[in-house]
């Protein structure tokens, strides 16, 4: 009996702690904060991607890919109103797939590092939440400015000191002034835009340099450009002189519009009709065979294409690509063609084509 005293206390406190437990239990558990665009996305795209994704870079398609993401209304619209993402589905926006791809051909910011995993997990949990806008009467219709300079643009003004024969004036010299030392001047030739391709010709005696919208050929002697080659839409990813020097190739496009090949006549100084047109996008490489009558190209809509040089005509596409194709290169002989997608191992093309076999009389055997 002396422990029955204990008993009724005992109980009711386990009665209480049971009550408890399931009162815990019953609540519903905390719920996360909802993601918003306003709160959670612009700043980061404010931060990454405005930079060259912008009301003011629209009417610039080389540099906007033209997609604005300064506002929600941007982002909602897209590339020609195919929105870059789907509410509720990361896995099939592209806003989410290109922020988290592994090829540097596809992957954003393009020229920059890549968006942390935390950031991009973020995205991912914004668009699988519901792609909340938050209160967008807060979202400022001014252009927002970029906390990064727009790449490929070079963000400082490049001098070129010109040196003079003048002697500076007694006012103008310094104690450290040596006593020979004669005036100099700085042009502000800047911003210049980076230089895409570079390709020599075949004697060494010229240097092709492709760069947006142009391409400057350079005397290698004299250190001299001798002409500057316009008419180039987007940047000159690729140039290549034909085996004789006689004509340069240009491969430029604009992304997601089109690509094409600018033939151009070293020494009669003008370009040579039919332009190479039919990718989809811009283009990334060119090569000539080695008999300089087929050219060869690499896009980033997936394809390689083969080309007749002489007319222009398409031969073959080469469209079992997963990735942009940013590498084509013939073979000695020109027979075999390599093809490099950042999704694969460099593979060895020869297809079989009447077309082909018909135009140049040769055969390009099955693929090996």
């Amino acid at each position: 009996m002396s422990h029955e005293k204990y008993l009724l206390p005992l109980a009711f406190s386990l009665l209480l702690c049971v009550g408890f437990r399931v009162e815990a239990l019953s609540q519903p558990p905390a719920k996360s904060p909802t993601l918003t665009y306003i709160k959670d996305i612009k700043p980061l795209l404010k931060d990454r991607c405005i930079v060259c994704h912008n009301r003011e870079a629209l009417k610039n398609p080389a540099l906007s890919g033209g997609l604005v993401l300064d506002t929600f209304a941007g982002l909602k619209e897209g590339i020609k109103g195919k929105s870059p993402f789907v509410s509720g589905k990361s896995a099939e926006s592209a806003l989410f797939k290109r922020l988290s791809v592994t090829s540097p051909t596809l992957l954003m910011p393009r020229g920059g590092p890549p968006l942390s995993k935390e950031q991009i997990a973020l995205v991912k949990q914004w668009i699988d939440s519901g792609a909340a806008t938050g209160d967008l009467s807060k979202e400022s219709l001014v252009v927002a400015k970029a906390t990064l300079e727009p790449l490929p643009v070079n963000v400082g003004l490049q001098d070129v000191i010109v040196q003079t024969k003048i002697t500076p004036t007694a006012d103008m010299r310094e104690k450290t002034t040596p006593s020979n030392a004669t005036l100099a001047t700085a042009l502000k030739v800047g911003p210049l835009p980076a230089i895409t391709a570079l390709a020599y010709s075949p004697d060494g005696s010229l240097l092709a340099v492709g760069t947006y919208h142009a391409v400057t050929l350079w005397d290698t002697k004299t250190a001299k450009p001798i002409a500057c080659l316009t008419e180039v839409k987007g940047a000159a990813q690729s140039v290549a002189f034909r085996p004789d020097g006689q004509v340069i190739a240009i491969a430029c496009g604009q992304p997601g519009v089109s690509g094409e090949v600018r033939l151009y006549d070293v020494k009669a100084q003008k370009y040579i009709e039919p332009t190479l047109a039919g990718h989809t996008d811009m283009l990334y490489s060119v090569a000539w065979s080695k008999d300089g009558k087929l050219l060869a190209t690499g896009s980033h809509d997936k394809t390689a294409r083969i080309w007749d040089a002489s007319n222009g005509k398409e031969l073959q596409a080469l469209k079992e690509h997963s990735d942009a194709v940013s590498r084509v290169c013939f073979s000695p002989d020109g027979n075999t063609l390599t093809v490099n997608s950042s999704a694969l191992l460099p593979a060895l093309r020869k297809p079989s084509t009447r077309s082909l076999l018909a135009s140049t009389g040769r055969r390009l055997s099955p693929q090996v």
